[in-house]
C-alpha cells in the first residue's frame, strides 16, 4: 500500500491564513527527537481498502495536538484543515488536504495493537521535561519571552519568584522568573515564566536553535 506525500508548497499569493510561520508548535516540535518515533511507526499504514495512506508521524503528532488541546477527532480534523500552526506542526503543506477523522481512529488501533500507544506518548513526554528544584516539569510551550510549564505542587503555597530550570535534552540549564502561576488538578501548578536578562543569550540561541 503506498502513502501520500505532504509539505510540497505549491505557489501561492497572500498569506498564510492570518497566522505567523513562528508559533509555540514549532518551538516546541523543535525540543523533540521525532527520528525514534518515526521508525518505531515505520511499518504501519492505517488507510482504508484502496487509499494511499498518510503519513503515521504526521497522524501521530497530530493526537499529540488533540490531547495538549484537548480536541475530540471530529474537532481535531476540523482545526487541522483550518490552522495553519497545527498544519506545520504535523508536516501539512497550507493548501494540501488533511486526514479526516477516521484516519486518527485506525492509527490508534493500529497503536494499541501493537502496544505502542502509551510507549510513544510517553516517549514524547520524556523528551519534554524540564526539571525545575529536582521536581520534574512539562514545557507546554516556549517563545523568545518565556515558557509555561506544568509542574508538581510543591508544599509551599505559592511558588519561589525565581526558579532554576534544567532542560536535560537540551544541556541548557537557566534561571527564570514566575510571572504567573495557577493550581492545575489535585497535585500541579500551571505557570508563566519569563526569561531574565542574564539568561536571555542562552534561551535565545536555544529558541533559535529548535525553530524551523
Amino acid at each position: 500500500m503506498g502513502r501520500r506525500r505532504i509539505g510540497q508548497e505549491g505557489l501561492r499569493f497572500g498569506s498564510d491564513r492570518g497566522e505567523s510561520r513562528s508559533s509555540s508548535l514549532t518551538e516546541l516540535a523543535g525540543l523533540v527527537d521525532w527520528v525514534p518515533i518515526e521508525q518505531a511507526l515505520a511499518d504501519i499504514h492505517s488507510a482504508a481498502k484502496g487509499e494511499p495512506a498518510w503519513p503515521p508521524l504526521a497522524l501521530f503528532k497530530a493526537m499529540l495536538i488533540a490531547v495538549w488541546y484537548d480536541l475530540s477527532d471530529v474537532k481535531l480534523a476540523e482545526a487541522l484543515d483550518d490552522r495553519s500552526s497545527f498544519r506545520r506542526f504535523c508536516g501539512f503543506a497550507s493548501q494540501e488536504p488533511t486526514p479526516e477523522r477516521s484516519a486518527f481512529v485506525r492509527l490508534r488501533k493500529e497503536l494499541v495493537t501493537r502496544g505502542l500507544d502509551k510507549d510513544l506518548f510517553d516517549e514524547v513526554t520524556r523528551q519534554l521535561k524540564a526539571w525545575v528544584q529536582d521536581l520534574p516539569v512539562r514545557i507546554l510551550d516556549i517563545s523568545y519571552g518565556g515558557l509555561r510549564l506544568e509542574m508538581e505542587r510543591t508544599p509551599q503555597e505559592r511558588l519561589p519568584r525565581s526558579l532554576s530550570m534544567t532542560l536535560p535534552t537540551s544541556n541548557v540549564a537557566i534561571d527564570v522568573n514566575v510571572v504567573w502561576q495557577k493550581p492545575s488538578g489535585e497535585s500541579g501548578w500551571l505557570c508563566g515564566a519569563a526569561i531574565p536578562d542574564t539568561s536571555q543569550p542562552t534561551w535565545r540561541q536555544l529558541v533559535d536553535a529548535v525553530s524551523y
